[in-house]
């Protein structure tokens, strides 16, 4: 088990290295690849309610072309927040932080672009908002990381937010019978390498958007 978190740490190191020598003209070229891609999705264009992530400013996907678009498509958007866990259930889901992930409604891009950054990823996350679970649930979840495979393996940053997330809502969605959401990552070429070392807790996900390619699971 240590010598794959080792790995993990070399293979982030290598991607971020990677991400940083992008020059923004071409990260915002492929990120607008991309979005196209996603609207072109049948599991996209069936969702009602979707969760995207804020993009950093710096060596990751700009998901803004993405939200837009989900606007103009009628669909609900959800953007994740991180909140502290309840002192209950410190212990029973977490073992490394005492934080787990919400995903909370926006209305607009007004909304969205009022947003300010902080914390130590200066992420931008909204405040207030229908809680997704309150909503219905999630039909798709746009996945951020740090490096996927084109067997849709993926690499985080290494605090688990997300995948703990993907359990709660397969959970839930069994609880009341509803479909598990359709995960799809999105990355630029620099973050695609041939494998990911993998721990029992990570999810593989449903397909990969790399640059102009669509990578499905293999089922």
């Amino acid at each position: 088990m240590e010598g794959i978190k080792v790995a993990k740490k070399k293979l982030r190191s290598l991607i971020s290295n990677r991400m940083l020598k992008l020059s923004a003209e071409n990260l915002r070229n492929q990120s607008l690849i991309i979005s196209q891609s996603l609207r072109q999705l049948p599991e996209y264009q069936k969702a009602k309610n979707i969760a995207v992530y804020m993009h950093m400013d710096e060596g990751e996907v700009q998901t803004t072309h993405i939200i837009r678009n989900a606007f103009a498509d009628k669909k609900r958007v959800f953007l994740p927040k991180i909140v502290p866990l309840p002192q209950h259930l410190q212990r029973i889901k977490f073992k490394s932080h005492l934080k787990e992930l919400y995903m909370l409604e926006v209305e607009n891009m007004d909304a969205v672009n009022s947003l300010q950054p902080h914390g130590n990823y200066q992420l931008r996350e909204p405040e207030t908002g229908t809680n997704a679970f309150d909503a219905g649930g999630l039909d798709l979840i746009v996945v951020p990381g740090v490096g996927f495979s084109r067997s849709c393996e993926r690499i985080g940053h290494g605090k688990g937010f997300y995948d703990s997330f993907f359990n709660q809502h397969i959970e839930w969605s069994h609880k009341h019978k509803k479909c598990i959401p359709f995960l799809v990552a999105i990355g630029a070429n620099e973050q695609l390498v041939e494998a990911i070392p993998r721990e029992e807790h990570d999810h593989i996900l449903d397909a990969a958007i790399i640059a102009d390619r669509v990578y499905r699971k293999n089922v």
